[in-house]
C-alpha cells in the first residue's frame, strides 16, 4: 500500500550462487542502508494447489543486508527474488542455483 509518492530500492544480489551457500542481497535508498525491508526468495512453485518448493523470508538489518542459504532441493533451478516496504515500489528479482 503507498500512502505517499512510493520511493525506490537500490539493491545488490548475485546472479547465481551454488546451492547451499550462503547469498547476501542489500537494499539502500539513496545510498544508505536500510532497515525492515522483507526479502522473501521462493523457488519450484508450480502452482497454486502446492506450495514452493524453496522458501524464505526475511528483513534487512541496520545495515541494509539479509543473509539466506540456499538450501533449494535439486529440482529448484532458480529462486524469485521480492523486496517490498511500505511506500517503496517492490523489486523483483531472480538468482540461478548452480
Amino acid at each position: 500500500v503507498w500512502t505517499e509518492v512510493p520511493e525506490t530500492q537500490e539493491v545488490t544480489l548475485v546472479e547465481s550462487a551454488a546451492r547451499g551457500s550462503n547469498v547476501t542481497i542489500t537494499v539502500r535508498h539513496f545510498g544508505a542502508p536500510v532497515k525492515n525491508h522483507r526479502v522473501t526468495l521462493m523457488g519450484g512453485w508450480q502452482n497454486s494447489t502446492q506450495g514452493p518448493r524453496f522458501y524464505a523470508t526475511k528483513k534487512t538489518g541496520a545495515d541494509g543486508k539479509a543473509t539466506f542459504t540456499l538450501s533449494a532441493p535439486a529440482s529448484v533451478e532458480s529462486v524469485r527474488v521480492t523486496i517490498t516496504k511500505e511506500n517503496f515500489k517492490p523489486f523483483e528479482g531472480t538468482i540461478a542455483i548452480t
